[in-house]
């Protein structure tokens, strides 16, 4: 019983770890949004995004360009392999804007002539210029593989490393066999 309650309780810090720190550090950092501001980024911007962006640039795509989320909004502030994507309060410094202007031939989103409408891109332009509003949270993390997995707690997550080995030093497991956690202590069971 004593190795399962212990087994619970790494897994509970492998994953405030991994989950809890991110979110807190998101969160602190969005400042509070007006019900005006969020109508404007759910009826402007995030079906623009959806509809235009989403299929390179975001966790379901199958292949992502350039190392670049939009699908939140750390990604958005992140940026890709050529810098942030946005720069909130000021649409001329931000790659987004002049990618969906088509002012630089080598920077032109969407690909292949299909543009936005003006209207769509003033859309944009006003969305950063009051700040980027955004009520999406989620951490952005770049995959190898092509449609998001499970992450499984061991080796290849540095908070579960750390758990695991301090579980070993104790010669405890930090998380229970499956059949450990079905054993009941009443020999009829």
């Amino acid at each position: 019983m004593r190795q399962w309650i212990l087994g619970i309780w790494c897994f509970i810090g492998a994953w405030s770890l991994e989950f809890g720190a991110s979110a807190a550090a998101l969160s602190a950092a969005a400042p509070p949004l007006t019900p005006a501001q969020t109508q404007f980024f759910e009826t402007k911007i995030r079906p623009l995004l959806t509809k235009n962006c989403y299929k390179c640039h975001s966790a379901d795509s199958l292949k992502l360009k350039g190392e670049l989320r939009l699908d939140t909004r750390d990604g958005l502030l992140k940026g890709g392999a050529t810098g942030p994507a946005i720069v909130p309060g000021d649409p001329e410094k931000s790659l987004l804007i002049k990618a969906v202007r088509y002012t630089d031939p080598d920077l032109q989103m969407p690909p292949k002539g299909d543009r936005l409408s003006v209207d769509q891109i003033n859309d944009l332009v006003a969305w950063v210029k009051m700040g980027a509003p955004d009520p999406r949270l989620g951490k952005v993390t770049l995959r190898s593989s092509p449609r998001p997995t499970a992450r499984i707690i061991g080796r290849s997550n540095p908070s579960s490393s750390l758990l695991s080995r301090s579980c070993r030093k104790r010669n405890e497991s930090p998380i229970p066999s499956m059949p450990s956690l079905f054993q009941s202590s009443n020999p009829r069971a």
